[in-house]
């Protein structure tokens, strides 16, 4: 399956505490986006990738993955830096078969894409979103709510435990594409300015080249990952389709 992964530092940040991970043969893609400051955050996300890519490889479902991430992202806090508080956000594909799954917890997001619409999958797991679920505010205020970015939840947190959330389809190759990014990515402000770099791309490797600089011309406020998995075929021409029909007749 065509795939492809980069990830940027951005315009603004230090360093990068973005992470992604793949196990292509188990149909398993996953970004993740740390947070604890300098090396705890890339840390976090890292320890997190892992975490999942290794539980997964033995067996695990994607949520007992991402709880187990979440034991070993906490314990972090234990260690030499523990006057920090690690954590991460987490957002896993998996495809076998014909059915996909994904599961996440925080902003990292799931998109589809069929070359001409973008589809979010996944909700955030903020405070703004939180709103939404009250019927306070609606999704297009959420896109701008002041608390956007505020996390409810995340692997790591201190108080409680994560609840992942996970959704599920039927799936086939070619029709469309999966797009994970965690939230420097420019669709989590501006969907639409992702959509308009989508369009005309025709590769996964393009497609995540695309959306890094529309990201970067957007600020590059935050470090941008995205991982874009498969691609839509292009639908046939009406002159295709009329020379297909015509070799079928004669």
């Amino acid at each position: 399956m065509d795939w492809f992964g980069e990830s940027h530092i951005g315009l603004i940040r230090p360093n990068n505490e973005d992470c992604f991970g793949a196990l292509p043969d188990e149909g398993l893609w996953i970004v993740c986006d740390g947070m604890g400051g300098h090396a705890m955050g890339e840390q976090a996300s890292r320890l997190a990738v892992d975490t999942v890519l290794r539980g997964v490889g033995r067996g695990l479902g994607l949520k007992q993955a991402l709880m187990e991430a979440h034991r070993a992202v906490a314990a972090l806090a234990h260690g030499p830096d523990g006057r920090r508080t690690p954590g991460s956000t987490a957002c896993a594909l998996r495809i076998r078969g014909r059915r996909w799954e994904c599961a996440w917890v925080g902003d990292s997001r799931l998109w589809s894409w069929d070359g001409r619409r973008l589809r979010l999958l996944t909700l955030d797991h903020t405070r703004a979103q939180r709103l939404v679920k009250l019927g306070i505010i609606t999704l297009d205020e959420a896109e701008t709510h002041p608390q956007r970015h505020v996390l409810v939840q995340c692997l790591g947190m201190k108080e409680g435990e994560p609840e992942p959330e996970m959704v599920e389809g039927e799936w086939r190759e070619g029709m469309a594409a999966f797009i994970l990014t965690t939230d420097g990515a420019v669709g989590h402000e501006d969907p639409e300015a992702m959509e308009r770099a989508l369009r005309g791309t025709g590769s996964p490797k393009e497609a995540v080249r695309r959306i890094i600089e529309a990201s970067l011309e957007a600020g590059g406020r935050d470090n941008i990952t995205a991982v874009v998995v498969d691609w839509p075929r292009s639908a046939p021409s009406l002159l295709e389709r009329a020379a297909r029909i015509l070799k079928r007749v004669i």
